[in-house]
């Protein structure tokens, strides 16, 4: 926890941010109703083959348990859960998320008191998000975010953001607005210097005999 630094949605200027659509669906199988009581731990992938405990909370009667995977588990407040998902007309059996918010990106490893009442880890390259639904903000990792948002343009035009970088950027300067430019060439920039930073491949076996 030492090595995170703590910070609040104050401290974070979301009017000014990009806009950001939720695209990912959820099969009703994995969305449970809590009977209350139910403590639930989120565990996130560190990079480096574990995992690390992203937060706790404990459900009340109502609320809903996300099952994700076996270690991405999740509650969604009772309240706020139809204002975030909705069954999906072509698929009844699922539900579509309806979530659109504002993200800011983290270029460190934070945490933040979360609106649930315990500490949220978030490791770098993830978002702290706020949802145009709750003035509530908390935060998201960076591979659950990618995979699971598009970018919203000024346009009301979306872009995944599992497509490419440069492809995103594109977007950006033809019609998704100076929020979306700004942070996506952040995005280009960061991982630009990962790449100049990232330690060498080691040597082949054939190369050691040479």
């Amino acid at each position: 926890m030492s090595d995170y630094k703590r910070v609040t949605g104050a401290d974070f200027n979301f009017d000014t941010a990009p806009l950001f659509r939720k695209t990912a669906t959820l099969s009703k199988d994995n969305v449970v109703v809590a009977e209350g009581g139910e403590k639930v731990v989120t565990l996130q992938p560190d990079g480096n083959g574990g995992s690390f405990v992203e937060t706790t909370k404990e459900a009340k009667a109502g609320d809903r348990i996300v099952t994700r995977t076996a270690d991405d588990v999740y509650i969604i407040d009772s309240a706020k859960f139809p204002k975030l998902y909705e069954e999906d007309p072509e698929n009844p059996a699922q539900f579509r998320s309806t979530n659109v918010g504002r993200a800011v990106l983290m270029e460190e490893d934070v945490v933040i008191h979360a609106s649930w009442g315990e500490d949220q880890q978030i490791k770098a390259g993830g978002i702290l998000f706020r949802s145009n639904a709750s003035p509530d903000v908390y935060g998201n990792q960076k591979h659950s975010f990618e995979g699971d948002f598009a970018r919203v343009g000024d346009d009301g035009s979306m872009m995944p953001l599992t497509a490419p970088l440069e492809d995103q950027k594109k977007w950006a300067q033809e019609q998704g607005g100076l929020a979306h430019l700004k942070d996506v060439t952040r995005r280009i920039d960061i991982a630009d210097q990962a790449k100049i930073t990232a330690p060498a491949a080691a040597p082949r076996a054939q190369d050691l005999s040479m």
